[in-house]
């Protein structure tokens, strides 16, 4: 793309389009973007799109899904949170790819109510947007982050 690298959003909220599992993304969406953060459907993005803005990203925060695949092209310094209903239980193909990679991936869990496979795919839930952005805070306040 002829696009630099500085038009980047450096603090990634991960999309999910009104489906499986809705929750109130709007609500965090809203509220992260007085942190900066842009919200990316990579569904809507080719490959190459796709692995620069991973690639350039410091924050990425969103909901459990395919879409964290992409994890493996983002910098060892970014950080990562990741929020998945507590019935998956130890699911860790994204965060075993994060550790790998270095980057540090932390897990906010959710009460779905049902250990159904397919409920839990589908079931509808709520994050604590005040857990989000407490997060948020303490990687800014950490100086870690731009």
């Amino acid at each position: 793309s002829n696009r630099g690298l500085s038009d980047l959003p450096k603090r990634i909220f991960l999309g999910r389009k009104p489906g499986l599992r809705s929750y109130n993304q709007t609500q965090l969406v809203n509220t992260l973007s007085k942190y900066y953060f842009t919200c990316i459907y990579l569904e809507d993005l080719d490959f190459c799109q796709q692995v620069e803005l991973m690639a350039n990203a410091e924050l990425i925060v969103g909901p459990t899904g395919a879409a964290w695949a992409n994890i493996i092209f983002a910098k060892p310094e970014a950080k990562a949170l990741c929020w998945m209903a507590e019935e998956w239980g130890d699911l860790s193909c994204f965060s075993n790819l994060s550790s790998t990679l270095n980057i540090d991936m932390q897990y906010l869990t959710y009460t779905a109510g049902t250990s159904d496979s397919r409920e839990l795919y589908s079931r509808q839930y709520s994050i604590p947007v005040e857990e989000v952005v407490n997060w948020v805070e303490l990687q800014v306040n950490s100086n870690l982050v731009g």
